[in-house]
């Protein structure tokens, strides 16, 4: 919503995410649609869930998003390596 509403260009967005998809007053996948269609249609998302459930606010067939669920050491390595594809 902030990168939207600023036109900030981003080649990625980090979303940390409780999964509750159903707050707030828009919706990520339609921000994210309308970020990709007016700023960045390249952009990524990672999406860190911060407890598993079976919901995601994102489609699952979109190449330019990577779920992760939980913290470990190797997360910002892995967030590196999918930024940098």
């Amino acid at each position: 919503q902030y990168a939207l509403g600023k036109r900030k260009f981003y080649d990625v967005i980090v979303i940390y995410t409780d999964s509750e998809t159903w707050a707030g007053r828009s919706h990520g996948k339609t921000l994210l649609d309308e970020y990709r269609r007016t700023i960045n249609p390249n952009c990524k998302v990672i999406e860190v869930a911060l407890q598993h459930n079976d919901f995601t606010g994102y489609p699952m067939d979109d190449q330019r998003i990577l779920r992760t669920v939980g913290f470990d050491s190797a997360l910002p390595e892995i967030i590196n390596k999918f930024a940098t594809l």
